[in-house]
């Protein structure tokens, strides 16, 4: 379903807060404890709320139950918790007139102003968030999923609710399924308590995908914390179907992905110059972001010292130790993939919505074959786009005299 506007996006996080207050409310066969994720070998937990980088809201839960066998009289926990799920979305708590209930949707309204008061607060996610929203002005990406908090104290009763009904009037299911049972039987069961739901095709959301801006854009704040926290951000023109993809993907842990990357040994160890550098990636989007806690006097130093070194990389300054310990790092963590059902679900389930196949044996064996050249040449589609810096205005003693830590 695709959607726009901050307001959309905050009914929809709501929709999925309250659809998590009917957990305690309907009995099955088993029963599960009230306002609790689980209980009785069943467990029913909401998903990370994803609305921004697919330009779709994507709500959902994820649901564990033990197999029969290991049940008492051999009982399917499997179509209970189908049909305790089904409840869930279709019978949500309502009033007399057939919306959601006041005094809840407030509850669940001041939970959510709190959430976004306190990543308002925290540097390293106010710096992140300034980065991001400047770097993607006007696209769905750059928002916070939250909304605001004036978005959020707007919404009433009968605004959420026909919201609700308009969601699944549109969406698209996808169920995600890993287990013993076949796929025949899980779909049966599927489609004996979801037969209705919706009436639209799965079509893979569309990305936004563009190149960084000629020249980097800086933008900086105060907050009265004692240290700085910068991020910058890099962008390309490359998403999860571009067949650079894990390229970009070693890419960024030679650059800063992990404790042998450039930025780990050469801006934190060699050169004391922070307290903390990293890099992610974001491979549906094409979003490289640095995150790094520093002093205020250091800003300049950093940030020339960061490009520094993803320059190095754009000119293939990658020694084979870098590389090595790039691809044993990414392919275990595709190896590891397969230890954990709910890993290998959300590995599955976001590759999906993205329109790409690739198991994780299959990415494990892209990464052999990847050269020191490839990755030159991938780290050349990306530009410098963003930089944000919180600026600390506390000087050391006061800050301790408020009794925190001063390594905040």
């Amino acid at each position: 379903v695709i959607f726009h506007g901050k307001s959309d996006k905050t009914k929809t996080k709501l929709l999925r807060l309250m659809a998590a207050l009917t957990i305690g409310f309907y009995v099955a066969d088993f029963f599960i404890m009230p306002l609790s994720d689980s209980y009785n070998g069943i467990s029913i937990d909401k998903l990370p709320f994803h609305i921004c980088t697919f330009m779709s809201i994507c709500a959902g839960f994820a649901c564990e139950c033990l197999e029969k066998k290991y049940v008492a009289g051999n009982e399917d926990l499997l179509d209970g918790t189908l049909d305790t799920l089904k409840k869930m979305i279709y019978e949500p708590l309502t009033d007399e007139n057939g919306l959601f209930r006041e005094k809840a949707l407030e509850l669940e309204k001041r939970c959510l102003c709190d959430s976004i008061r306190m990543s308002d607060n925290d540097p390293k996610i106010h710096s992140f968030q300034l980065c991001r929203g400047q770097m993607f002005s006007g696209e769905p990406y750059g928002k916070r999923a939250s909304g605001s908090i004036e978005d959020v104290m707007a919404v009433s009763p009968r605004e959420l609710t026909e919201f609700h009904r308009e969601y699944l009037s549109l969406a698209a299911p996808l169920f995600v399924y890993v287990g013993s049972r076949s796929h025949e039987e899980v779909r049966t069961l599927i489609e004996k308590h979801f037969p209705d739901f919706g009436g639209s095709e799965k079509t893979t959301p569309k990305t936004i995908l563009r190149p960084s801006r000629p020249t980097m854009t800086m933008i900086e704040e105060d907050m009265a914390v004692l240290q700085g926290k910068l991020t910058i951000g890099f962008r390309a023109e490359l998403g999860a179907q571009h067949k650079d993809v894990y390229s970009a993907v070693l890419m960024n842990d030679i650059f800063g992905g992990s404790p042998s990357s450039k930025l780990f040994q050469n801006v934190r160890e060699k050169q004391s110059l922070c307290y903390s550098c990293s890099s992610s990636f974001d491979m549906h989007k094409g979003a490289l972001f640095v995150r790094s806690g520093i002093s205020n006097g250091n800003k300049d130093i950093v940030i020339d010292e960061v490009l520094r070194q993803f320059e190095a990389i754009k000119e293939g300054q990658i020694s084979e130790y870098e590389l090595t310990c790039a691809k044993r790092a990414v392919q275990n963590s595709y190896r590891q993939v397969c230890d954990s059902v709910y890993a290998i679900e959300s590995y599955y389930r976001t590759r999906f919505l993205a329109g790409i196949s690739t198991s994780p044996e299959e990415a494990t064996k892209i990464m052999e074959n990847i050269t020191s050249e490839d990755i030159m040449k991938t780290a050349k589609l990306f530009g410098a786009d963003t930089c944000a810096f919180v600026r600390g205005t506390l000087d050391k003693g006061e800050y301790c005299e408020e009794g925190f830590d001063d390594e905040q």
